[in-house]
């Protein structure tokens, strides 16, 4: 990422901070509110009380583990790509939007069950949406911008002899296309005799964790091909591709860690 759009990172995440600052005062306010109304009405003890005391929980770990990404994308925005590093703000501030809507309903209900006298009242819809800090996807999806093809070869550990290979057969293309996806694979060139003489790799550049695992996908099948495991059937293929994909997920590398 150059320096101006470096810049333009760190001004778009100081924009949310400000609003997450304001964001939370709100919700404050409001789980004060309906924390003192279930108080007084259902006690301390109450699984009613004691749930807005969660949902507050709830909301602080959410924005302390947003808070944690976003540093994690301004110390390392040399190394990712400005469109990618918004793709993945886009996806927390989904989450974070989706978790305070969800919360408000719920603080809702507890203060019409606190002002009516109506325990059911107070249960609500399930929220169906993992948060920040319960799930490892949105940190695997940060460490996938600092992916690049060295850390594919890394992971396979192939014989140099295979990478120089394929070097001269391999073809990056543009991961913004939207049409490139459909060019994604592995080409295979037969003689006259029907037999594998050759083969061209199309792969995306680099840019997330989605493009490394297509590359991975992709490579897993290049080295089939060049073990001469042709004959292989199309839904094995697929099958040990799938499971190389799996594989390097469990192992993403953490020469960056999040902080």
């Amino acid at each position: 990422m150059e320096k101006r759009e470096q810049r333009m990172l760190k001004a778009e995440i100081k924009d949310i901070s400000y609003l997450n600052i304001e964001e939370q005062f709100l919700m404050f306010k409001y789980c004060l509110l309906s924390f003192i109304n279930s108080l007084s009405v259902y006690g301390y003890r109450d699984p009613i009380t004691q749930e807005v005391r969660m949902i507050w929980q709830n909301f602080k770990k959410n924005i302390l583990e947003e808070k944690s990404l976003f540093a994690f994308l301004l110390d390392n925005s040399s190394k990712i790509e400005l469109t990618s590093a918004y793709d993945l703000i886009d996806m927390l501030e989904e989450v974070n939007e989706a978790l305070v809507e969800y919360l408000i309903d719920a603080l809702d209900d507890i203060d019409t069950a606190c002002e009516l006298r109506e325990r059911w009242r107070a249960h609500h819809r399930h929220f169906d949406i993992e948060l920040l800090a319960d799930t490892d996807k949105y940190r695997m999806e940060a460490q996938g911008l600092l992916l690049d093809f060295e850390d594919i070869k890394a992971y396979f550990s192939y014989p140099n002899a295979f990478w120089e290979y394929i070097a001269p057969r391999m073809m990056i293309i543009d991961s913004r296309d939207p049409a490139s996806e459909a060019f994604y694979g592995v080409l295979m060139k037969y003689d006259e005799g029907n037999k594998l003489c050759d083969i061209k790799i199309i792969v995306p550049r680099i840019i997330n964790l989605a493009t490394a695992l297509i590359n991975v996908h992709e490579i897993k099948h290049a080295y089939d091909l060049y073990q001469n495991k042709e004959d292989l059937y199309e839904e094995e293929y697929e099958k040990r591709a799938k499971e190389m994909e799996s594989d390097f997920i469990k192992k993403l590398p953490l020469s960056n860690p999040l902080l």
